[in-house]
């Protein structure tokens, strides 16, 4: 269970709309957009933001008022047997699940004076949303791990029966989906293994009965090598989604409603992983080091225009999904498990530019980022740790996002300094 009322500013009147209700709003990723692009409403806007007095109620502000609560119960069981040399590791599971979000909110307008924000209509509640959403869930699943010789399978079958319904609208939505997936591997001695895989998935959609659920063939095929020392893994993957769907969320939307769903339609990924582990022992000191490397295409399959995904032509990026991230961390591990051990770790990560909106020009995508993270411990005792360690430690500033109101930056150089005790 868990409740809160948490208050943002929801949009814009020059003109003054002292009434929630008569409120003519223009969103604030709209102002954003419009300053950058140097639009006729430039200065107003910019005047806005940077604390300038404005007209009664020309600013709104929601109240979000909700309540959750979220149960269930997982049934788990298992049965290990053999038929002749063959092993089966069998589990069946069974899962009930509801959850419910009941949302009471409330506009209410404003207008700055003075560098503060002077309330001019303290509106009703529910006067910007009253409904109650509920779901309730049914999965059974069958996984059975089989090993022959040199060879592992892993097939599985997942059913999944999804009920939404917005109970004040009589809006329904029932979804049945079945997954089914296949992992094998294949140990070619001691050190290589070959693996593939297909799996089936899916993302349900909203309680709105136009929707269809996401579904998704996502196939994979790799090798992997490990010895004491050294450990290595590539692996290609596709993934085939047939109704991708984007869902609005207060921190991922801009001009759309909290909750709802959009189809990206088609959408078509594929990529390479690539990671790279080696610890080099010296005296009592062991230095590890691993990399870790991916490469990701997806684009979309269909021309659109959504006001979650923007303009879409056939071929276009999908939004939010970097081509190259990168992952290097080196350490020092001095006895670990005595009193007196201690390790320190330098982290560089690598995450691509990336479009916000489909057909991005340079205010709809984000920076490339590299950042270095240090980061350490030392065993004070035995049940006594200190540890600290530095973020983003060159202060770089780059964009990661553009949602929901424009520019969003990176953490700033950030320190920390604790203490662990095991009792």
């Amino acid at each position: 269970d868990f409740k809160r009322n948490w208050s943002k500013t929801e949009g814009l009147d020059l003109d003054g709309s002292i009434n929630a209700s008569d409120f003519k709003s223009t969103s604030w990723s709209s102002v954003i957009d419009t300053i950058n692009r140097q639009g006729a409403l430039s200065p107003d806007y910019q005047a806005v933001l940077d604390g300038a007095d404005t007209a009664d109620g020309s600013i709104l502000i929601r109240d979000n008022n909700r309540e959750y609560y979220s149960r269930g119960i997982d049934l788990v069981t298992g049965l290990h047997f053999s038929t002749g040399n063959v092993q089966h590791d069998v589990e069946i599971g069974m899962r009930y699940h509801e959850d419910e979000e009941d949302r009471l909110q409330r506009n209410s307008t404003f207008h700055q004076e003075n560098n503060d924000l002077v309330l001019d209509d303290k509106g009703e509640w529910g006067n910007a949303g009253d409904r109650e959403e509920v779901a309730r869930a049914v999965a059974v699943y069958l996984q059975d791990t089989i090993r022959w010789n040199q060879w592992t399978f892993v097939p599985g079958l997942r059913y999944e029966n999804i009920d939404k319904s917005r109970l004040n609208t009589n809006r329904h939505n029932r979804v049945d989906v079945w997954a089914p997936g296949l992992g094998v591997t294949y140990a070619v001695n001691n050190n290589w293994t070959v693996l593939a895989g297909i799996h089936r998935g899916f993302t349900p959609p909203s309680s709105d009965a136009s929707e269809s659920e996401e579904k998704s063939n996502n196939y994979e095929v790799g090798v992997r090598f490990s010895d004491p020392q050294f450990q290595a893994e590539l692996i290609g993957f596709y993934n085939d989604y047939e109704n991708l769907l984007g869902v609005c969320t207060a921190s991922s939307g801009s001009n759309c409603e909290v909750g709802d769903v959009f189809s990206g339609n088609g959408v078509k990924a594929y990529g390479l992983e690539a990671s790279l582990g080696y610890q080099h022992q010296w005296k009592t000191m062991t230095f590890p080091v691993r990399v870790n490397y991916t490469y990701t295409r997806a684009t979309f399959e269909e021309s659109f225009d959504s006001d979650f995904f923007g303009e879409v032509k056939q071929g276009d990026d999908l939004t939010y999904t970097p081509t190259h991230q990168f992952n290097f961390s080196i350490g020092v591990e001095n006895q670990l498990e005595k009193s007196g051990g201690w390790a320190g770790y330098l982290t560089t990560n690598y995450v691509d530019d990336m479009c916000t909106r489909a057909r991005c020009d340079r205010f709809e995508q984000t920076d490339d980022s590299l950042t270095f993270d240090l980061s350490g411990h030392y065993q004070l005792t035995k049940s006594v740790q200190l540890y600290g360690g530095v973020d983003n430690v060159f202060d770089r500033e780059d964009i990661i996002a553009r949602q929901p109101y424009g520019v969003r930056v990176n953490k700033p150089r950030t320190a920390l300094l604790g203490i662990k005790i095991a009792l």
